[in-house]
């Protein structure tokens, strides 16, 4: 990392600090606030715009250090107007849906939407990696895998945003072990782009951790989701690398168990899979008798695990590293499987 981007990571958030009392004063006078009903059990109506800071202040950050950084121009001014333009739609989206909450299939064609215009100017995945097997080019299938990834990670971030700083926190965490890789890889682009995501997060995470002070709502979540996405897509093209490869599902290893669990809990319970609920892990831990912090903190801790993994693929080989996960994982699954029986029983 630069000295540049670091000045720039340090104004971002400044900038996302100061501004977050203000945009909290907007909301109340305006009415944009999330009112507790249903699902929503929070103490009082709270504001849902933190994404809003969040989305302007990551491309401010970005657009700064594009411009005074020239080697980071000519590294991604190709992919730029086609990221802004994806980020966009799905922030808009987002903030759509805060108002009037919008049906699934149109969120999804939303993301569909962006995922292709980010699929258009290469930003692809065009091969995967299967451990102890190999790499493998998916050729005509690169375009389903790419948009299911995006999907993935869009709603994976969405998904966690449900309890106060859970998700702004996993987010700094994975965008620290990304942003080691990039630095182990020698990747600008995805170091400068994890920069500016944690300086903006840290921003909000100030008035977001328990009890939050304002929400980043969908705006927020989806956003965040974006930008891992295109991170996570581009570190493997600039590096064929099986770290490159296997990174991502690391630093995002928390999100996309919390949506794989609640996707195959719900399909075996005969719900809806796209319809929320109170049936997710960090719902689970309070009604066990955690307080809100300490759940946060066991989601955090084991995100942190996750990094130390990323570490050691770089240090040790591999084939161990991956052993040493599967008996992590594993311990991990059993342990939220056995509060979920013990859930059904009760």
């Amino acid at each position: 990392m630069t000295p540049i981007l670091l000045a720039v990571a340090a104004g971002t958030l400044a900038m996302s600090y100061i501004a977050m009392p203000m945009l909290i004063r907007l909301s109340h006078r305006f009415g944009f606030l999330d009112r507790p009903h249903g699902r929503k059990r929070h103490a009082s109506p709270t504001p849902f715009t933190g994404g809003w800071s969040i989305f302007i202040f990551f491309w401010l950050g970005l657009l700064i250090c594009v411009r005074l950084l020239p080697e980071l121009k000519n590294e991604m001014g190709h992919y730029l107007p086609s990221f802004f333009v994806a980020h966009a739609l799905v922030f808009i989206g987002g903030v759509i849906d805060d108002f009037v909450s919008m049906r699934a299939p149109v969120k999804l064609l939303i993301q569909i939407a962006a995922a292709s215009i980010l699929f258009s100017v290469g930003l692809k995945i065009d091969t995967i990696y299967i451990p102890f097997s190999g790499s493998y080019l998916l050729g005509d299938l690169s375009y389903p895998v790419t948009v299911l990834w995006v999907l993935l990670i869009v709603n994976a971030l969405n998904i966690v945003d449900g309890l106060d700083g859970l998700a702004a926190g996993l987010s700094i965490i994975g965008a620290i072990g990304l942003l080691y890789a990039a630095i182990k890889l020698q990747i600008p682009v995805v170091a400068a782009l994890t920069v500016i995501l944690i300086a903006v997060s840290l921003g909000f995470l100030r008035y977001n951790f328990p009890n939050a002070r304002i929400f980043m709502g969908d705006s927020g979540a989806q956003s965040i989701g974006l930008i891992f996405a295109v991170a996570t897509i581009y570190c493997p093209i600039k590096s064929y690398t099986v770290a490159a490869m296997f990174v991502p599902l690391l630093t995002l290893g928390v999100p996309l168990i919390e949506l794989a669990i609640s996707f195959f809990r719900r399909l075996s319970t005969g719900r809806s899979v796209v319809r929320g609920d109170l049936g997710h892990l960090f719902h689970l831990l309070p009604r066990r008798g955690f307080s809100k912090v300490k759940t946060v903190m066991v989601f955090w801790g084991v995100a942190l695990a996750l990094q130390i993994f990323v570490f050691t693929l770089f240090l040790f080989d591999r084939r161990i590293v991956f052993s040493i996960l599967v008996v992590f994982m594993a311990v991990i699954a059993g342990w939220f499987l056995f509060l979920l029986k013990r859930e059904e029983q009760n």
